[in-house]
Formats: structure tokens, C-alpha cells, sequence
């Protein structure tokens, strides 16, 4: 079972007559599962940026600080921490009234006190939305 609390702040403001935004958040996340190694608590910074762009583009940045700790795990290096760092920026624009395109790419990085764990990952998206 996951816990899971989060505040967010934004700063509205005009571009090219659309909103744009600022947002800064805190996210606490408490994950109850099964087996003693799997139990974390996670405390997440954020901070984006969504900006109107000519022709009805928007750019949207995005980026993040994690610490997952690990309270009951059991290894031979002792406690499991991990801190998690990310980002992410998409361009995206309406087609038409009901139709949208995006494409995003994302990079995370996960340092975690066992090596073994650690983790690297690029992703990229094209996503065509379709609202109804």
C-alpha cells in the first residue's frame, strides 16, 4: 500500500496571450510493501516551467530531486538510499481542436548506496492526443 502526499505551487503569468506557469513542489510518498526490502520513503523536489510559444507551441521543462530511503532493508552494506535525479522537456501543439502532438524526452538518474541498483535512463515520446 502507498501513502502518498503532495503540494504544489504555481506562479501564473501571460506569454503571447496564453497562460504560462511556474511550479514549484514537495512530494512525500510512503510505500508499504510486501517484504521487508521493498518498504521506502521518498521525499521529492520539484520545479517546472510551461511556456507559451508562437504558432501555438508550448514548451514544458521539468525537473526533479528524490531521496528514497529504505528503513527495514537488510543487506550486506547496511541501510539502502538512493537519491534520484530527472528531467524532462516537451514541445507540444494542438492539431486541431480535439487533436494535439507532443514529443518529450526525459533522463533519469538513480545513485543508490548499492551499485548494483544504480540506473540510467533516457526516454523518448511522441504522443498524438486525441480529446472527446
Amino acid at each position: 500500500m502507498t501513502h502518498e502526499v503532495d503540494i504544489t505551487q504555481y506562479v501564473l503569468f501571460d506569454m503571447l496571450e496564453r497562460e504560462s506557469h511556474l511550479s514549484l513542489g514537495y512530494e512525500y510518498e510512503d510505500r508499504n510493501a510486501d517484504g521487508l526490502n521493498h518498504d521506502s520513503h521518498t521525499h521529492t523536489a520539484s520545479l517546472g516551467l510551461f511556456l507559451a510559444l508562437p504558432l501555438d507551441f508550448a514548451l514544458d521543462l521539468a525537473g526533479f530531486l528524490a531521496r528514497n530511503d529504505y528503513p527495514k532493508f537488510r543487506g550486506l552494506r547496511g541501510k539502502r538510499k538512493t537519491d534520484i535525479y530527472g528531467a524532462n522537456v516537451a514541445l507540444s501543439r494542438p492539431i486541431t481542436d480535439s487533436l494535439s502532438a507532443s514529443v518529450s524526452y526525459g533522463y533519469r538518474y538513480e545513485d543508490s548506496s548499492y551499485p548494483v541498483l544504480d540506473c540510467d535512463r533516457d526516454v523518448v515520446t511522441f504522443v498524438l492526443g486525441y480529446t472527446f
